[in-house]
C-alpha cells in the first residue's frame, strides 16, 4: 500500500514538473513548434500578431496603429490571395511602437523640410541649412557668452558692494536705492540670459537632429563624407526605422520612425515582410529594398518574386 502511493506521489510529481516546466516554456515552445512548421509549410497558416509596446507620443490611437498594420500585412496577402497575417492577443508576433531619439529628430525636422528623402539631393539640402543653422548658434552662442561674462562681472561687484557696507554697519539709504536699483536691474539681465539660453537649447536640439539625419543619410548613401557631431549630448549611432528580431523566446517587429501614415505602412510591410521570411532585394522602388524611399506602398515585381520565394511558391 505504501509503494503504491509513493508510486503515484512520484507520477504526480513528475506529471506537475511537466506541466510547470511547459507553462514557464510555453513560449519558446510555442515559436519553435511555429518555426519549424513554418520552415516546412511556409505561409500555410497566418501569423498571428498582437500589441506589445505602444508609446502614446507619437500621436496614434492604439486601434488605428492596428489598421495600420492590418493594411499593410494585406498587401502582402492580396499578392498570393490569402491571409498571410491575423490579430490575436495572444499573439506570438509582437509589433512595438517605440518613440525615441529617431523620432524626435524627425518631428523636430519638420519645420525645416517637409519630409526626409534618402538620396544625395536631399542631403545636400540639409547640409546647407545645417551649415546656417550651425553658424547662427556659433553666432548666438558667442553673444550670450559675452553677455554671462558681463552679468557675472556686474554680480561680483554688486555682491562686494553689498559685503562691504555690511561690514561697516550698514547702508546709507541714498547708496541703498542705488544698490537697490543695481539689483532690479541684475535680475531683468539674469531673466533675459535665461531666455536666450532656452533659445539656444531649441537650437542646439534641432542642429543635433539634423545631425542624426545627416549621419544616417550618409550611411544609407554610402557616401564619403565625415560624421557630424552633436553639439553637448550623444545620441544613438543606428537609424533604424524598424526592426525585425527573432530568438528562441521572442519574434517582434520595433517601429520607431515615420513622417507619415503612408511611410508608417511601408516600414510595416517591410518588417512583416521580414517576418513572412522575405530578405532584402536589389530594387530600389520595392518594399523589401533595404532602405525606405518613397511613400509607395504598392509590392513590386521583385517583391511578389520574394515573397514567393519564401513562401515556396512556384
Amino acid at each position: 500500500m505504501t509503494y503504491k502511493l509513493i508510486k503515484n506521489l512520484v507520477i504526480a510529481l513528475c506529471v506537475s514538473a511537466l506541466i510547470f516546466t511547459f507553462y514557464i516554456y510555453r513560449q519558446s515552445l510555442f515559436l519553435t513548434f511555429d518555426f519549424f512548421s513554418r520552415s516546412i509549410y511556409p505561409c500555410t497558416n497566418p501569423i498571428t500578431y498582437r500589441l506589445g509596446a505602444f508609446d502614446n507620443k507619437f500621436g496614434l490611437s492604439e486601434s488605428d496603429y492596428l489598421a495600420d498594420i492590418e493594411i499593410a500585412s494585406n498587401y502582402w496577402g492580396d499578392a498570393l490571395d490569402k491571409q498571410l497575417f491575423e490579430y490575436s492577443p495572444k499573439g506570438l508576433l509582437e509589433i512595438n511602437l517605440i518613440y525615441d531619439y529617431r523620432q524626435d529628430a524627425t518631428e523636430k525636422l519638420s519645420g525645416i523640410s517637409q519630409s526626409i528623402e534618402t538620396n544625395e539631393d536631399f542631403y545636400n539640402e540639409l547640409t546647407n541649412k545645417y551649415e546656417l543653422l550651425k553658424k547662427e548658434y556659433e553666432s548666438k552662442k558667442n553673444t550670450l557668452d559675452a553677455k554671462i561674462v558681463q552679468y557675472t562681472t556686474q554680480k561680483n561687484e554688486y555682491e562686494r558692494l553689498i559685503k562691504n557696507w555690511n561690514n561697516r554697519g550698514g547702508t546709507p539709504k541714498d547708496v541703498f536705492n542705488e544698490l537697490e536699483t543695481n539689483r532690479v536691474a541684475l535680475n531683468k539681465i539674469g531673466k533675459e540670459l535665461e531666455v536666450m539660453q532656452a533659445n539656444l537649447n531649441i537650437l542646439i536640439e534641432k542642429i543635433n537632429s539634423m545631425v542624426t539625419i545627416l549621419n544616417k543619410l550618409s550611411r544609407d548613401l554610402n557616401l564619403s563624407v565625415n560624421k557630424y557631431n552633436t553639439i553637448g549630448s550623444e545620441r544613438g549611432e543606428e537609424f533604424e526605422e524598424g526592426l525585425y528580431k527573432t530568438d528562441q523566446n521572442n519574434t517582434s517587429i520595433d517601429i520607431y520612425e515615420f513622417d507619415s501614415k503612408p511611410r508608417l505602412i511601408r516600414v510595416l510591410e517591410h518588417e512583416l515582410g521580414h517576418a513572412l521570411g522575405l530578405e532584402h532585394v536589389e530594387d530600389e522602388k520595392a518594399i523589401m529594398y533595404r532602405l525606405n524611399l518613397g511613400d509607395n506602398n504598392q509590392l513590386t515585381s521583385s517583391d511578389i518574386e520574394e515573397l514567393k520565394r519564401a513562401c515556396k511558391i512556384k
